[in-house]
């Protein structure tokens, strides 16, 4: 019995370090796509209008 309940604690050990990588894992890819957003969000902001980024260059 004592076995059967050392085997059950590591399977139970191995779900928790797998749900914890994923969990970790989805952390990351959410600011990942964080960042994208912001970077398209910029881009879509100085593509159109490349004049902005020159304003201050200009004599």
């Amino acid at each position: 019995m004592n076995a059967v309940f050392r085997k059950w604690k590591l399977s139970l050990n191995a779900l928790n370090a797998a749900n914890k990588y994923l969990d970790c894992l989805v952390q990351t890819q959410t600011y990942l796509q964080f960042l994208i957003l912001v970077i398209i969000c910029i881009i879509t902001v100085y593509i159109p209008f490349p004049s902005f980024t020159f304003n201050y260059y200009t004599f």
